[in-house]
């Protein structure tokens, strides 16, 4: 399953990062990688942008870059 597809409140795992190198570059340097546990706490009204909470912070993405992130759900 995709970030992109994750209702709100719920936590999930990264499991795979499907994107090119220079977009793993970038979602590494905001702390997100495999293992990781996100929680989405929101999607825009036009459901182009989803907030997600990792680690103390929130970070917001664009629809295609969570499309390229598999999660499963926590244990």
């Amino acid at each position: 399953m995709y970030l992109s597809r994750i209702p709100k409140n719920i936590k999930v795992k990264i499991v795979a990062i499907n994107a090119q190198a220079a977009l793993k570059k970038r979602l590494a340097s905001l702390g997100i990688g495999i293992g990781k546990e996100v929680e989405v706490l929101e999607t825009t009204l036009q459901k182009n942008t989803i907030k997600i909470a990792i680690g103390l912070g929130s970070i917001a993405l664009r629809l295609d870059e969570a499309k390229c992130i598999e999660v499963e759900a926590c244990a």
